[in-house]
């Protein structure tokens, strides 16, 4: 997250401490000069940690710098997490023995999600990030935490397919006539979802896993540097929808603003020392339950790491 990165990092220092044998790629999408020098002074000093810095001067899309980044992998999985994703339990073994049977696992759901945001309606007509798996148990996966077994996606890759977001017109035939023979035409596909449902008509076996060890935030750059054209781009998708469909995305996006804003204000009390900020009221007793463990587990993270993080170069 732009103006972000030396807070964003304390989710990475916890994820080196619960995970061992595990190497991380910090990406560097046009971050600024200090913020350049920040991630790449962190991975001279962390072993495990490598830095990337994505061609061009402007940020891209997230499925842009996935088409990009899987083109450099040699390894035999491309595995990929959002950066607001923290770590206070040990996590990373069952994600990796799930991977040796399956051609995607997947993870990590934004916290202010329940269960029942993550299933898609069979009936609705856009299939969004949020939604792992379908009301008839097919797995669709998702772009928080992912791991590919490389083979098979490159395979749908090189059919023609990309990660990026698409509209069904949008598709090659060839495409179309996959999803239509798995039952999953729609008018459009959030992130990646093309390629998981390319997997899925191919024969390969995806895999959702609850990771308790984990705790994903979920938009916190989105509510924080908003693109240009967001506020557009959200009228027309409410305005394409059923009115129960409609509801369901206006209460996602009300939770995920109260919690973006409630722990980037955390991490600027801890980093900046602006005001502490007054506990959430989302509304959802629950959400707000699981904001003040966030917050706690986020105070202890930068006891045991925000000195080093404050003394290196920027």
């Amino acid at each position: 997250m732009p103006g972000s990165t030396r807070e964003l990092a304390l989710f990475t220092m916890t994820l080196l401490e619960w995970s061992h044998g595990c190497d991380f790629v910090l990406v560097d999408n046009a971050c600024l000069p200090p913020e350049r020098r920040f991630l790449r002074g962190l991975a001279e000093q962390r072993p495990r940690l490598e830095y990337v810095q994505l061609p061009g001067a402007e940020p891209v899309a997230h499925r842009v710098a996935l088409d990009y980044l899987v083109k450099l992998e040699h390894r035999d999985s491309f595995c990929f997490m959002d950066t607001d994703i923290l770590a206070d339990g040990d996590w990373l073994e069952p994600l990796v023995a799930a991977a040796t049977t399956h051609a995607g696992v997947f993870a990590c759901p934004p916290m202010w999600t329940e269960p029942e945001d993550q299933i898609h309606p069979s009936h609705w007509r856009r299939l969004g990030g949020r939604y792992h798996v379908t009301d008839t148990g097919m797995v669709v996966g998702s772009t928080y935490l992912a791991i590919y077994d490389i083979g098979p996606l490159r395979q749908v890759l090189d059919s023609g397919a990309t990660f990026g977001r698409a509209r069904w017109e949008n598709l090659t035939p060839p495409v179309q006539g996959q999803l239509e023979r798995i039952g999953m035409r729609k008018d459009a596909y959030d992130t990646a979802k093309v390629v998981n449902l390319l997997l899925v008509a191919g024969g390969h076996e995806l895999i959702h896993l609850d990771a308790p060890g984990l705790h994903h935030i979920g938009g916190i750059s989105v509510v924080a540097h908003p693109s240009a054209d967001l506020d557009e781009r959200r009228v027309a998708k409410l305005e394409s929808v059923s009115d129960d469909e409609r509801e369901s995305i206006e209460n996602r996006l009300g939770r995920r603003g109260v919690t973006a804003e409630y722990v980037g204000a955390i991490l600027r009390h801890l980093f900046s020392g602006s005001a502490l900020p007054e506990p959430p009221r989302s509304g959802d007793d629950s959400l707000d339950a699981r904001l003040a463990l966030m917050a706690e587990s986020i105070r202890a993270a930068h006891d045991r790491h925000g000195n080093e993080l404050a003394a290196l170069p920027s």
